[in-house]
Formats: C-alpha cells, sequence, structure tokens
C-alpha cells in the first residue's frame, strides 16, 4: 500500500479498536503497522451514499 492508503487503513482499524483501553490499541496498532507489507484491504459495492458496500483489511495479525 502506499503511504495515503495505509493512512486510510490506519483510520479504519483506529475506528474498529475502539474498544480496547487506549494503550492496548495503540500496541496493536504498532503490531497492525508493522505488517503492512502483508496488508490487503478489499471493496466490494458501489460508491453512492445509498450503495450497498461490503470492505475487508486482512494480514497476518488481524481480520477486519
Amino acid at each position: 500500500m502506499t503511504p495515503a492508503q495505509q493512512d486510510l487503513v490506519s483510520q479504519i482499524m483506529d475506528q474498529y479498536l475502539l474498544y480496547l483501553p487506549e494503550q492496548a490499541r495503540l500496541a496493536r496498532m504498532e503490531q497492525v503497522k508493522a505488517w503492512y507489507h502483508e496488508t490487503y484491504f478489499c471493496w466490494i459495492g458501489g460508491f453512492g451514499n445509498e450503495d450497498a458496500f461490503y470492505y475487508r483489511i486482512q494480514s497476518p495479525v488481524i481480520i477486519v
């Protein structure tokens, strides 16, 4: 992923990990970032406000 794409994925991951306490969330984010070289983002669906969509973020350390 490009640095811009990594930033967008980081924003999604930060929201996904909000259930964790702050220190645990930061540690988990560092683990995820360490594996960006093997992280994949998939988008299926439309781009309109009313369109159905599905996304998946997958790496060796997390699946969203």
